[in-house]
Protein backbone atom coordinates (compact mmCIF):
# COMPACT_ATOMS: atom_id res chain seq x y z
CA UNK A 1 0.00 0.00 0.00
CA UNK A 2 1.41 3.37 -0.95
CA UNK A 3 0.40 6.97 -0.40
CA UNK A 4 -0.93 8.84 2.58
CA UNK A 5 -4.54 8.86 3.66
CA UNK A 6 -5.73 11.77 5.76
CA UNK A 7 -9.06 12.44 7.38
CA UNK A 8 -9.94 16.00 8.35
CA UNK A 9 -12.86 16.15 10.78
CA UNK A 10 -14.20 19.41 12.13
CA UNK A 11 -10.93 21.22 11.51
CA UNK A 12 -10.05 20.96 15.19
CA UNK A 13 -13.29 22.58 16.36
CA UNK A 14 -15.90 21.18 18.71
CA UNK A 15 -19.06 19.83 17.12
CA UNK A 16 -21.56 22.58 16.25
CA UNK A 17 -24.59 22.77 18.55
CA UNK A 18 -27.50 25.19 18.81
CA UNK A 19 -29.71 25.91 21.81
CA UNK A 20 -32.98 27.84 22.01
CA UNK A 21 -35.67 28.14 24.68
CA UNK A 22 -39.46 28.19 24.40
CA UNK A 23 -40.81 31.65 23.55
CA UNK A 24 -44.13 32.79 25.02
CA UNK A 25 -46.26 35.85 25.47
CA UNK A 26 -49.73 36.99 26.47
CA UNK A 27 -51.93 40.02 26.12
CA UNK A 28 -55.43 41.12 27.03
CA UNK A 29 -57.62 43.68 25.37
CA UNK A 30 -58.84 44.01 21.81
CA UNK A 31 -58.03 41.28 19.32
CA UNK A 32 -56.17 43.83 17.21
CA UNK A 33 -53.54 44.40 19.87
CA UNK A 34 -52.81 40.66 19.91
CA UNK A 35 -50.12 38.86 21.90
CA UNK A 36 -46.42 39.13 21.20
CA UNK A 37 -43.65 36.98 22.65
CA UNK A 38 -42.34 38.65 25.78
CA UNK A 39 -38.82 37.43 25.25
CA UNK A 40 -36.64 35.97 22.58
CA UNK A 41 -35.81 32.27 22.50
CA UNK A 42 -32.24 33.08 23.56
CA UNK A 43 -30.77 31.25 20.59
CA UNK A 44 -27.07 30.50 20.79
CA UNK A 45 -24.73 28.41 18.68
CA UNK A 46 -21.44 27.00 19.89
CA UNK A 47 -18.68 24.79 18.58
CA UNK A 48 -17.97 24.61 14.90
CA UNK A 49 -16.22 27.61 13.40
CA UNK A 50 -17.79 31.07 13.89
CA UNK A 51 -19.40 33.16 12.55
CA UNK A 52 -22.81 31.50 12.53
CA UNK A 53 -25.93 32.12 10.48
CA UNK A 54 -29.46 31.21 11.53
CA UNK A 55 -32.58 30.08 9.68
CA UNK A 56 -36.07 29.64 11.18
CA UNK A 57 -38.62 27.26 9.70
CA UNK A 58 -42.27 26.77 10.71
CA UNK A 59 -42.88 23.10 11.50
CA UNK A 60 -46.42 22.65 12.89
CA UNK A 61 -49.22 24.02 15.06
CA UNK A 62 -51.30 27.19 15.10
CA UNK A 63 -50.54 30.22 13.03
CA UNK A 64 -47.86 32.07 14.99
CA UNK A 65 -45.95 34.24 12.50
CA UNK A 66 -42.68 36.09 12.95
CA UNK A 67 -43.73 39.66 13.80
CA UNK A 68 -40.42 41.49 13.83
CA UNK A 69 -37.11 40.41 12.48
CA UNK A 70 -36.80 37.83 9.76
CA UNK A 71 -36.38 34.13 9.16
CA UNK A 72 -32.61 34.65 9.32
CA UNK A 73 -32.41 36.57 12.63
CA UNK A 74 -30.81 34.90 15.61
CA UNK A 75 -33.77 35.83 17.85
CA UNK A 76 -36.93 37.01 16.04
CA UNK A 77 -40.15 38.05 17.79
CA UNK A 78 -43.45 36.31 17.11
CA UNK A 79 -46.91 37.84 17.36
CA UNK A 80 -50.46 37.48 16.20
CA UNK A 81 -53.11 40.17 16.05
CA UNK A 82 -56.03 37.85 15.36
CA UNK A 83 -55.66 35.13 17.99
CA UNK A 84 -59.17 34.33 19.26
CA UNK A 85 -59.67 33.95 23.00
CA UNK A 86 -57.26 31.22 23.89
CA UNK A 87 -53.83 29.99 22.99
CA UNK A 88 -51.90 29.73 19.75
CA UNK A 89 -48.89 27.46 19.81
CA UNK A 90 -46.51 26.46 17.05
CA UNK A 91 -43.32 24.52 16.67
CA UNK A 92 -40.47 26.30 14.91
CA UNK A 93 -37.04 24.91 13.99
CA UNK A 94 -33.90 27.02 14.16
CA UNK A 95 -30.91 25.79 12.17
CA UNK A 96 -27.46 27.23 12.81
CA UNK A 97 -24.78 27.00 10.13
CA UNK A 98 -21.13 27.72 10.81
CA UNK A 99 -18.59 29.25 8.43
CA UNK A 100 -17.60 25.87 6.93
CA UNK A 101 -21.18 24.69 6.35
CA UNK A 102 -21.75 22.45 9.38
CA UNK A 103 -25.34 22.61 10.65
CA UNK A 104 -27.23 21.89 13.85
CA UNK A 105 -30.90 22.47 14.67
CA UNK A 106 -33.28 22.74 17.62
CA UNK A 107 -37.09 22.72 17.68
CA UNK A 108 -38.86 25.14 20.05
CA UNK A 109 -42.45 25.94 20.97
CA UNK A 110 -43.78 29.46 20.51
CA UNK A 111 -46.95 30.03 22.56
CA UNK A 112 -49.18 33.10 22.56
CA UNK A 113 -52.17 33.62 24.85
CA UNK A 114 -54.87 36.24 24.29
CA UNK A 115 -57.70 36.97 26.71
CA UNK A 116 -60.55 39.29 25.76
CA UNK A 117 -61.52 41.90 28.32
CA UNK A 118 -64.72 42.72 26.47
Amino acid sequence: MTGITALLVGQGADRLTVNANTASGSNSGSAFSGPVTTGTPGTTASGGIAPYTYAWEYRSGSSVPILSGSFTDQNPTWGNSDTPDGISAATWRVTATDSVGSTAFRDITVQLTWISLL
